[in-house]
């Protein structure tokens, strides 16, 4: 997450550099462990509209991340390097635990190798944090955000998120041509039609790099033999338990496979 309204990342094309600098498949390799999937879009597969196979925000790229900087006018004198000092202070922020310690400093340690610039890791209390991203004046320069789905639909995705004065605001950002869009597509009855109307949305959104979309999670189950009828629902509904979004009336339980403790009633 970068914050719009603070600088560098008022510039778009800084956005676009730092999407670029980030190692999306080291970070799901070496700090999630393999649990999940590099990514540059922003609604998850499964969930309806969603674009896997179209690029999203600018891919990770070292080199192009440089350049861009340069182009951007923050090189030295010679376009060779990043100019630091034009860049200003970077800081990421994050809830203070042994986890996100290991976490941030890979991030930040990213930006360093990439840029070759300071970038100061800030942990704070997890309640602070809570409240620092709740206002675009106080929402970190840079941090880590997320979101899980309240419904499998496009519109929770763009409409609830990314519409002006939405979750957009904390991060000081506002098209209110996406957000025409994103009503035409709220307001279109026809299935087919408005999910193409929320593709369009999402192209929107991704041109304008408000953040630097990471990785798509995952979750490990592991599921008893004899429970049947469980289907997966692939995207964010089954975040909490497989099955979550059922219908749990078509499960049921193979009573010859289960042990003898299992209760019969």
């Amino acid at each position: 997450a970068m914050n719009n309204a603070r600088k560098p990342f008022d510039n778009k094309e800084v956005r676009k550099a730092f999407s670029q600098a980030i190692d999306r498949a080291g970070w799901v390799r070496d700090v999630l462990k393999g649990i999940g999937k590099p990514t540059t879009r922003w609604i998850p597969p499964g969930v309806p509209g969603a674009q896997p196979d179209k690029p999203g925000v600018p891919a990770t790229d070292t080199k192009a991340a440089v350049a861009a900087l340069i182009a951007a006018g923050f090189g030295t004198a010679d376009g060779k390097k990043v100019d630091c000092a034009k860049l200003g202070d970077l800081k990421i922020t994050y809830p203070g635990n042994a986890q996100n310690h290991a976490r941030f400093q890979f991030l930040a340690g990213n930006f360093v190798a990439v840029f070759n610039c300071p970038v100061t890791i800030d942990p704070v209390d997890a309640t602070v944090y809570t409240a620092l991203t709740k206002d675009p004046k106080t929402n970190p320069q840079m941090a880590r955000q997320g979101w899980i789905q309240d419904y499998p639909h496009p519109q929770n995705w763009l409409s609830v998120y990314w519409k002006t004065g939405a979750f957009a605001k904390r991060y000081g950002y506002s098209n209110t041509t996406l957000d025409a869009l994103m009503a035409k597509a709220d307001a279109t009855i026809d299935f087919a039609e408005s999910i193409k109307l929320y593709s369009q949305a999402e192209d929107i959104l991704l041109a304008d790099v408000p953040g630097a979309p990471m990785n798509h999670a995952e979750v490990l189950y592991l599921i008893k033999p004899y429970l049947k009828g469980l289907k997966e629902n692939p995207s964010s509904s089954d975040a909490e338990w497989a099955g979550e979004w059922g219908p749990i009336w078509t499960y049921d339980v193979d009573l010859s496979q289960v042990p003898a403790s299992y209760p019969k009633q």
